[in-house]
């Protein structure tokens, strides 16, 4: 099951934002939306605040996919998810064979 996964190239894990910087850029991203400068662009407009939402609803799975990694038991499954939310290559063998 899932093999095809093995033979696909794996990216080297690379820095992550922290959720702080995330936030910040969020809100970035909402003050450029609704500045002066983008009033007569409202598709513009929608597709920043669509970013800073995203960028908001990731920060909160990340946290709470955090949170499950330190409540769970089982080791696999803490192996998966920190892997996951780190950005580290998933190998294939060992979660899907």
């Amino acid at each position: 099951m899932f093999q095809f996964l093995s033979k696909c190239p794996q990216p080297s894990p690379s820095p992550q934002l922290t959720p702080t910087e995330l936030s910040g850029l969020a809100r970035q991203l909402n003050a450029r939306a609704e500045s002066v400068v983008l009033r007569d662009q409202p598709e513009q407009q929608s597709d920043m605040r669509t970013a800073a939402r995203f960028l908001e609803e990731f920060v909160r799975l990340r946290a709470e996919t955090r949170r499950i990694i330190y409540s769970t038991n089982d080791g696999g499954t803490r192996q998966l998810l920190t892997d996951l939310v780190e950005g580290a290559p998933i190998n294939s063998k060992i979660y899907f064979n």
